[in-house]
Parts: C-alpha cells; sequence; structure tokens
C-alpha cells in the first residue's frame, strides 16, 4: 500500500524505510490503544462535569446530597464494568 507525506504543500510517495517506520508505529499505537481501551470505556459512560458540578453543588450548598449519591453510585458501577487490566 502505497503511503504519503506533504512536502513543501505537495503529495509525495514515501519511501519504502518512511513506510515501514510509519506502519510499525501505527502497530505500537494500535497496541496502546488496546492496553488502554478501559480508559476510553470509562470516559465514554461517566458523567459529564456539568452533572458533577450541579450534584456537588446540590450537596454544599442544599446541602441535597441524592445527585452526588447516585453520581457516586453510577461511577463506581463503571470502574466495576471496565476494571484497570
Amino acid at each position: 500500500m502505497a503511503l504519503y507525506k506533504i512536502v513543501n504543500g505537495e503529495q509525495v510517495q514515501m519511501s519504502e524505510q518512511e513506510e515501514k517506520d510509519t506502519e510499525e508505529r501505527w502497530a505500537a499505537n494500535e497496541i496502546i490503544n488496546k492496553q488502554n481501551s478501559w480508559v476510553y470505556d470509562r470516559q465514554n459512560e461517566y458523567p459529564t462535569i456539568e452533572n458533577l458540578i450541579v450534584a456537588m453543588w446540590e450537596k454544599q450548598v442544599s446541602g441535597d446530597s441524592t445527585q452526588f449519591n447516585k453520581l457516586e453510585s453510577d461511577r463506581q458501577a463503571i470502574k466495576t464494568k471496565y476494571p484497570k487490566p
């Protein structure tokens, strides 16, 4: 598969060595991404920062910890669902 790069605004085909180096970097990145998939999975399911701020605000100002407790319960469930390796 021919790979290309941009040099001085022009598309240029990579040399065989550049292609090999690039494919090795892609393979290494793929391994890292698989090893860290639990991080991405957790991030996608955690509540938003806005929801966290509202829950903390209500707990601190109004003394109502209902939302805060639910967020913490949800957070623990997510951590259990996607454990660290």
